[in-house]
């Protein structure tokens, strides 16, 4: 593939990521990564250009978010006090079980997916409202699932935040995103600690893209309100539900 192509797709793979992160709260590893791989970018180090890429756009995002409104600062702490140990214990332990194992990695996401939606579906129904102590379980659930599988976990967050602490969407994203500033950054420093990720410099002008979807993504976020967020959220969601069955079924 010729630099000129790799570049445009790299710079518009960070666009459309992180713009649709900047309205739900992700990170956008989920559409990154597909991406480059399909590329011929190997999974670790296409996971240190997502994540690079997910870091800055989560420093735009949390300044232009907290201008205007505040995520829940007992909730980040909670959440990050597992999930960073978490996620060390994924990368490390984890997920070289998963690297040579395809079909299990996409199967696992699939059922997270699936039970997100499910739960999502009845959470009217289920009435859940637990302590915000008890968040920082859901954030080594995340964390386990970011560094096992090299997703940023946003994905799972977002949502927990809404079935199992009532956060309106909004609110949810706007937390998770100040968690992703710190796991982001871990996660990079984790995947070259372990001393084998090779990587191009210049593959990181997918930054580029970041930065411009960031902006855009957090203006719309600001500008809807939560009904528009949680819409946007289920359909991603349910998007990324049928990418994986599509997955699994070519794989097999």
């Amino acid at each position: 593939m010729p630099v000129y192509e790799i570049v445009m797709l790299l710079i518009l793979a960070g666009f459309l990521a992180t713009s649709l992160g900047g309205i739900i709260g992700i990170g956008g590893g989920v559409i990154m990564m597909p991406i480059m791989i399909w590329m011929g970018i190997n999974s670790e180090s296409a996971t240190l250009y997502s994540l690079s890429a997910i870091f800055v756009m989560s420093l735009i995002s949390n300044y232009k978010y907290l201008q205007n409104s505040k995520p829940n600062y007992k909730a980040w702490l909670f959440i990050l006090s597992l999930a960073i140990p978490a996620e060390f214990v994924g990368s490390f332990y984890v997920a070289p079980k998963l690297a040579d194992n395809q079909f299990m990695f996409n199967l696992i996401f699939l059922i997270l997916l699936l039970i997100i939606a499910v739960l999502m579906f009845f959470k009217t129904r289920l009435k859940f409202k637990y302590p915000i102590w008890l968040s920082c379980f859901l954030g080594a659930f995340v964390g386990l699932a970011s560094g096992s599988l090299g997703i940023g976990g946003g994905i799972l967050l977002v949502p927990g935040l809404m079935i199992f602490f009532n956060f309106k969407s909004k609110k949810a994203a706007t937390t998770a995103m100040l968690v992703k500033s710190f796991t982001a950054l871990t996660g990079a420093f984790t995947l070259l600690a372990k001393g084998n990720v090779s990587y191009e410099w210049w593959y990181f002008v997918i930054i580029i893209g970041a930065v411009l979807g960031s902006l855009i993504g957090t203006e719309i976020h600001l500008k809807v309100n939560n009904k528009h967020v949680t819409i946007i959220l289920w359909l991603t969601i349910l998007a990324l539900i049928v990418k994986q069955i599509v997955v699994l079924s070519i794989g097999n």
